[in-house]
């Protein structure tokens, strides 16, 4: 019998999740080598096997070869190695280990929200969409955080769902107000085995004033000359400026106005 040795190498490394890779084995004879081989080769990622290829002789080199190609290698660093199987005139061998890269697919993160130009406690809900420019049976899976510019609204988990794109993960974010003025909405994706990270577009948003009402009453109406008289202003915001349910109440924000038989001013005092 006559020893063999067998050499691995890679079409694409490192790759992108989800493109196809073709791994050739390379099955060199000792000394005194020169009868065609036969036999197969099988590619393993770790211990599980991801194929087999039957050996093709190249008499001009006198070695024989068998290639393997497969998109389905996970992300991240698969160690691929090759074994042959041996034949009547060569013993078996295996390669050492081949680090294959496999990097993850480069997300999109599209943001939309309920409400795109809100006025002061109109609740409005994020909703971030995470896929992949190219086709994949796979939604991205972890968790989405929502920003507005610095500051954090917080985290919500991928849920996956399909679109006319494909498979995506998508999460939601309720925010029960923002404060009046511009806004800048993001949302970033720390990736996971499948998917690298991304962050989305910043979002513009302005969040106008609510409108108000103004209501005067007298506790005496007619009066009498001299009559101590109180008029009471209420000022109540319109909906949707409410406070939030969460809080454990939904009420009107609401001021009041006193004066006793005096014209002029009074300052609001709130009260809950």
């Amino acid at each position: 019998m006559i020893s063999t040795t067998t050499a691995l190498t890679s079409s694409t490394n490192p790759s992108t999740y989800h493109s196809t890779v073709t791994f050739t084995a390379t099955v060199t004879p000792g000394s005194g080598g020169g009868a065609a081989m036969t036999g197969t080769v099988t590619f393993f990622n770790g211990n599980v096997s991801i194929g087999a290829a039957t050996v093709t002789w190249n008499s001009g080199p006198s070695t024989g070869q068998a290639t393997l190609a497969t998109a389905a290698l996970p992300g991240g660093s698969p160690s691929i190695t090759a074994a042959y199987s041996g034949d009547g005139n060569y013993t078996n061998s295996a390669s050492s280990a081949l680090t294959q890269t496999v990097n993850g697919l480069t997300p999109t993160v599209a943001l939309t929200l309920s409400v795109p130009a809100p006025v002061y406690g109109q609740p409005v809900t994020i909703t971030a969409d995470v896929g992949s420019s190219s086709w994949s049976l796979l939604p991205a899976t972890g968790t989405i955080t929502f920003k507005d510019g610095g500051t954090t609204l917080g985290t919500a988990p991928l849920v996956a769902t399909l679109s006319t794109s494909g498979p995506v993960g998508q999460a939601v974010l309720t925010v029960a107000s923002f404060s009046v003025g511009s806004h800048s909405l993001s949302a970033s994706y720390p990736g996971d085995s499948n998917y690298a990270s991304a962050t989305s577009s910043s979002y513009p948003m302005t969040v106008s004033k609510a409108t108000s009402g103004t209501n005067v009453t007298a506790s005496a109406n007619p009066s009498a000359l001299c009559q101590a008289v109180t008029f009471t202003a209420s000022v109540s915001a319109a909906s949707p400026a409410k406070r939030s349910a969460t809080k454990g109440r939904d009420e009107k924000v609401h001021r009041a106005i006193s004066r006793q038989a005096t014209n002029g001013t009074a300052p609001i005092r709130g009260f809950k």
